[in-house]
C-alpha cells in the first residue's frame, strides 16, 4: 500500500482497521488500497479527513465530467462515513439488540442505494426530466420512469446507453455478490434468494442488450423489444429497492 503525503505509520494502521483494509466506495475485498486525504490538503491528518480506497476509486477522485463522474469530497466523505459504521458493528460482539438492529439495516440500506446507484446514471444519460408537475400521477420515480421512457433503436441509441448495460451492471452484480458473500450473517434466505435472482435477471438483461445489433432480424418489433430492456432492469430494481426499503424499515430502532 502507497501512503499518501507524511501519514504517520500508526495512524495509517487505525485508518486501515477503521475500513476493514477495504474501499469504502466499492468496498470489494482484496484490493489494493490507499489512504486518500478526502480534502485534498495532504497535510490535514485528520482522521475523518482520511479514507480508504481503491486504485481504481482513487483515480476516479481526480475525474471530471463524463459518464464516471467524479467522486468529490463530499461524496467520499459520505460513503467513508457509511463504511465505517458498518465496520463498527460488524465487529462488535454480538448480543446488543439496537446496535444489531442498526448493522442489519445499513446492509439493507446499501442493497437500496446500490439498485439507485444504477437508475441515477440512467437518469443522467436520459434526454427526457423524470422530475416535473406530474410527480403525483407516479408511485414514485421508479415507476415514472417505466412508464415515461421511451426508446426507440438506433445504432447510435444503443451505443448511448451502451455503458449503462456494461460497466453499471457489471458494477451492480459485483457489489450484490459482494454483498451475500460479506452480510449472510443478517440476510435473512429469502433476501439472499431474491438477490440470486436479480442478479441473474441483470446477467440476462445485460447479455441481450449487448447482443441486440445482431438479433435485429429475430425481432417483429425492434422498437419495442429494445424498450423492454431498460423496462426489465427498471422493474427488478426498483422490486430490488423497495424490499430491501421495507427490510431496513424492520430493523429501524
Amino acid at each position: 500500500m502507497s501512503k499518501s503525503g507524511k501519514i504517520p505509520d500508526d495512524l495509517v494502521a487505525q485508518v486501515q482497521f477503521l475500513s476493514d483494509r477495504t474501499c469504502c466506495i466499492c468496498r470489494i475485498p482484496n484490493r489494493g488500497i490507499q489512504v486518500h486525504h478526502i480534502d485534498g490538503n495532504e497535510s490535514n491528518n485528520d482522521i475523518d479527513n482520511l479514507a480508504v480506497l481503491c486504485l481504481e476509486c482513487h483515480c476516479k477522485t481526480q475525474i471530471k465530467g463524463g459518464f464516471v463522474r467524479r467522486l468529490t469530497p463530499d461524496v467520499v466523505k459520505l460513503y467513508n462515513k457509511s463504511w465505517r459504521d458498518i465496520v463498527e458493528n460488524k465487529l462488535l460482539p454480538s448480543g446488543d439488540p439496537n446496535t444489531l438492529g442498526e448493522y442489519k439495516r445499513e446492509v439493507y440500506l446499501e442493497i437500496s442505494l446500490t439498485c439507485h446507484s444504477w437508475k441515477n446514471n440512467y437518469i443522467i444519460l436520459y434526454p427526457g426530466n423524470f422530475i416535473g408537475k406530474d410527480d403525483t400521477e407516479y408511485l414514485d420515480i421508479w415507476e415514472k420512469m417505466e412508464k415515461k421512457g421511451e426508446h426507440m433503436y438506433s445504432e447510435s441509441e444503443w451505443k448511448k446507453y451502451l455503458p449503462l448495460f456494461r460497466e453499471a451492471i457489471n458494477g451492480l452484480i459485483i457489489k450484490f455478490q459482494r454483498i451475500i458473500m460479506m452480510y449472510s450473517d443478517v440476510i435473512t434466505p429469502e433476501f439472499k434468494t431474491l438477490l440470486i435472482r436479480s442478479i441473474r435477471q441483470l446477467e440476462t438483461d445485460q447479455y441481450f442488450y449487448l447482443s441486440f445489433p445482431e438479433m435485429l432480424n429475430i425481432f417483429e418489433d425492434k422498437d419495442r423489444a429494445f424498450n423492454i430492456r431498460f423496462s426489465e432492469v427498471i422493474n427488478n430494481l426498483s422490486y430490488l429497492a423497495h424490499k430491501a426499503d421495507e427490510m431496513s424499515e424492520r430493523n429501524k430502532i
